[in-house]
């Protein structure tokens, strides 16, 4: 077990194309994932394997630096999907050794799952999981740890905003259906619908929706529900024996509770 903190969305300050500047919306999460460190000024890595283009992740990175480096004061470096193919195996795995911290950015999740697969990453996490280190993530970045997620990686894929939502096998970590943003619903999106539907053909698997500014936070055996805005929330949520939809808005409150309240009904 470790630490974990799965964030279901937000905004990050990232200066737009245009010049603009999207708000900063996780800050009291982000906060949390320093102080699990339990170091004045940790190593930060950043992993974007989930976005599609090179320049999408050079300025991903850069918004993290300034968060974790400037803000936070961490010493940042990042293993890019060009890392990947540049870095032997051991230089990636002295990175992730290395960092007291990994955030893993948004993005597709299927394709970053697979790339994970391919060069072991998944199993280097694992590894540097187990010893301490804290891993967390939004988005992509939080569906990741999960047995599945509920992803729009083929909106992105197909850069098509109509694509429909699918259903992602994941790390496994943790036996929950994980949904962010499950606040979302648009003309083409509805989260809280979609894993619904997906839960519904495994019988009693619980699902987990997160909105944004929110995060799953776990801590060994323990978790809690923890939020940067009052609007944040989260839902337990699966089919019990009668085939009735059951859903239970978790409470926010400072102390953790026994994970297996989470991931039993």
């Amino acid at each position: 077990m470790g630490k974990l903190v799965a964030i279901g969305g937000g905004k990050n300050g990232r200066i737009k194309s245009d010049g603009t500047k999207d708000p900063y919306e996780t800050r009291e999460i982000d906060e949390e994932i320093m102080r699990l460190s339990g170091k004045e000024n940790p190593n930060f890595l950043f992993l974007s394997h989930a976005q599609s283009k090179p320049e999408y992740e050079v300025g991903y990175f850069e918004t993290m630096k300034r968060i974790y480096g400037d803000m936070f004061g961490c010493t940042c470096d990042k293993v890019s999907r060009a890392d990947l193919k540049e870095l032997s195996k051991e230089e990636i795995e002295r990175k992730i050794e290395w960092a007291d911290i990994i955030y893993v950015g948004g993005g597709d999740t299927m394709t970053m799952i697979s790339l994970w697969k391919e060069y072991g990453i998944d199993n280097m996490l694992k590894n540097v999981y187990e010893k301490g280190t804290v891993l967390s993530g939004l988005s992509a970045g939080a569906n990741c740890w999960f047995k599945y997620s509920s992803s729009d990686s083929l909106k992105i894929q197909l850069e098509d905003n109509t694509a429909p939502m699918i259903e992602i096998e994941c790390l496994g970590w943790y036996d929950l259906f994980y949904t962010p943003h499950y606040d979302d619903k648009t003309e083409f999106v509805n989260r809280e619908e979609h894993m619904k539907e997906c839960l519904e053909k495994r019988n009693g698997f619980i699902g987990l929706g997160v909105s944004n500014l929110a995060a799953l936070e776990i801590v060994d055996d323990k978790f809690r529900i923890i939020v940067s805005e009052d609007t944040g929330f989260a839902e337990k949520c699966y089919f019990d024996e009668n085939g009735m939809y059951i859903k239970k808005k978790i409470e926010i409150k400072e102390e953790f509770v026994d994970l297996k309240e989470l991931l039993t009904k």
